[in-house]
């Protein structure tokens, strides 16, 4: 990339620092756990300075501690000015709380498009596509509840109707 050794240094501790994996820098990457090989994998993205950025299947084969760490890496990165991420993935829980806007394909094509909780919406094409609805967007179709976003305006919602 015609970038000097100490800039490409300077780039990898602050991407290291960004996705909470600076501890592992000098480890080799056989002794790191899957997450912290997603982490480390993400900090080499980050440190390329790209605009947009491509993730397929972030989360898959972590735990749900792991989930939360590249569901803030991701929000951090999409909350950046001139940057993008695109994500694809099966999780649709992911899809939900981290996306804008989606895309749902089945074989190679776009079947719907559009605001994340509009698409999410739409159950029918999610099960030609193979998908699920997200839990809290079945909460609402189900339950009648308002549509939140994450768990945490649920329980305010429910903390504020208790009170």
């Amino acid at each position: 990339l015609g970038i000097k050794e100490k800039e490409i240094k300077n780039r990898g501790e602050q991407a290291l620092t960004s996705v909470d994996a600076k501890e592992v820098a000098e480890k080799p990457g056989h002794f790191l756990s899957h997450g912290q090989k997603k982490r480390v994998a993400i900090a080499g993205v980050i440190a390329m300075d790209s605009q947009v950025i491509f993730m397929d299947e972030p989360s898959a084969g972590l735990d749900p501690v792991a989930t939360n760490s590249v569901e803030e890496i991701i929000n951090n990165l999409s909350n950046q000015e001139n940057r993008k991420v695109v994500i694809s993935s099966h999780d649709m829980d992911l899809i939900y709380k981290v996306c804008d806007y989606v895309y749902v394909m089945d074989e190679g094509r776009i079947i719907a498009q559009g605001i994340t909780s509009e698409v999410f919406m739409m159950d029918e094409v999610l099960k030609m596509a193979g998908l699920v609805q997200p839990w809290l967007v079945k909460l609402h179709a189900n339950m009648g509840y308002p549509l939140f976003k994450n768990e945490e305006e649920l329980y305010s919602y429910k903390k504020n109707d208790a009170l």
